[in-house]
């Protein structure tokens, strides 16, 4: 389990700055076109159509990161509290909360991935 958490903890890390790099480009573009290419001159069209490109480019990222992000939460969460039902003892009533909290994560994780395929 101590593996599987510091797997996790790592995983953790690159997706918060997969998210904050992406975040960062969409509203920086968006900022870009609002503020600077707002009254510029006609031959611009070009530079707006490719900042338009990029910032819907890097807001499917951003999508894309938030989804992974979710779901490696959400199986993080359903292996814990798998490993807590196996080791606590059956009388204890946290593993019985334990027991519905697995199936829950990995009915979350399916629907975060069948609304992920849709996109």
């Amino acid at each position: 389990m101590a593996r599987l958490l510091q797997i996790f903890g790592f995983l953790s890390v690159l997706f918060r700055g997969a998210i904050l790099t992406f975040q960062s480009l969409a509203a920086g573009g968006i900022v870009f076109l609002a503020l600077i290419l707002r009254g510029a001159y006609p031959e611009s069209d070009a530079i707006r159509h490719s900042c338009l490109r990029w910032i819907r480019r890097a807001a499917i990222a951003l999508a894309a990161m938030r989804a992974a992000y979710g779901t490696s939460y959400g199986a993080m969460v359903s292996a814990r509290s798998r490993w807590l039902e196996l080791r606590l003892p059956p009388e204890n009533r946290t593993r019985n909360a334990m027991g519905r909290l697995g199936p829950a994560c990995i009915v979350s994780i399916g629907a975060i991935l069948l609304n992920y395929g849709e996109m």
